[in-house]
């Protein structure tokens, strides 16, 4: 009973935990026979987790308040020390219609605090001589080969799962494009 005592001493970790009140972890399994089997309109989201989280400074005022959203996001898998987050697995595609040159094209870029695994990125419409998958650095031309491609079909990623970080970005240069080429990747996010 002390945490909680202390939670309804600390005014700000309560300004956030009213702010989620309303919200649930998620709902119940469809085995436990339960009303509410159907997902409830007030699931708690990353969007949800990001805004609460966002709105707090690091200060040892606030460290209450950070060990309960550090709760929270663990209870609620908004956050992990180790694997992806819950419902941030993705699969996009990028078509580039440049058409000439070594066109560029941003597959992802992360925001600030994110973190991405790229599972697996295909070269699908192959309208230029190669393709080369890199991690750039906002400053950079160049970046790290991550994969480089002549036949369109699955990247061979060695180096699995392939990680972009703020401020990196992963991008598709294509090599003597003669057309458009789309590339598409899977992933999904860690922090």
């Amino acid at each position: 009973m002390a945490i909680v005592d202390d939670i309804r001493r600390d005014k700000r970790t309560k300004n956030v935990l009213d702010q989620t009140n309303t919200k649930t972890v998620s709902a119940p399994a469809a085995s436990t026979g339960l009303v509410g089997d159907q997902a409830p309109a007030e699931i708690f989201t990353l969007e949800d987790f990001n805004l609460v989280k966002n709105q707090v400074h690091l200060e040892g005022d606030n460290f209450q308040l950070l060990e309960t959203l550090n709760t929270m996001g663990r209870i609620t898998n908004m956050q992990s020390a180790s694997g992806p987050l819950a419902n941030t697995g993705a699969v996009d595609e990028i078509t580039d219609t440049t058409g000439s040159g070594s066109p560029v094209s941003t597959l992802l870029a992360p925001k600030i605090g994110e973190a991405f695994e790229v599972t697996a990125f295909n070269w699908e419409t192959k309208n230029a001589n190669a393709v080369y998958y890199r991690i750039r650095s906002p400053t950079g031309t160049q970046g790290a080969l991550v994969e480089y491609k002549t036949a369109a079909g699955t990247a061979d990623i060695t180096t699995t799962p392939v990680r972009v970080v703020y401020p990196q970005t992963l991008v598709a240069v294509y090599g003597t494009a003669t057309g458009d080429n789309m590339s598409i990747i899977a992933y999904h996010q860690v922090r």
